[in-house]
């Protein structure tokens, strides 16, 4: 139960406000830079799906309980 209600959603409310973050700073260096790297492109790609992936887990776990 502690699971379920503590840890799932701290991860979801972590990687969402990292999420965030991680999309202005792209939107800022963007801007400055011009360009991404192919690293920094990949990079947010992957923490757009793990942030989503994990959001959508906590979200099916609550709807159940």
């Amino acid at each position: 139960m502690l699971y379920y209600y503590f840890i799932l959603p701290l991860l979801s409310i972590t990687f969402l406000l990292y999420l965030i973050y991680s999309l202005s700073y792209r939107f800022i260096n963007n801007r400055k830079n011009g360009k991404l790297t192919k690293y920094q492109t990949y990079k947010s790609r992957s923490i757009v799906l793990v942030s989503i992936s994990i959001i959508a887990i906590n979200c099916n776990h609550t709807y159940l309980l």
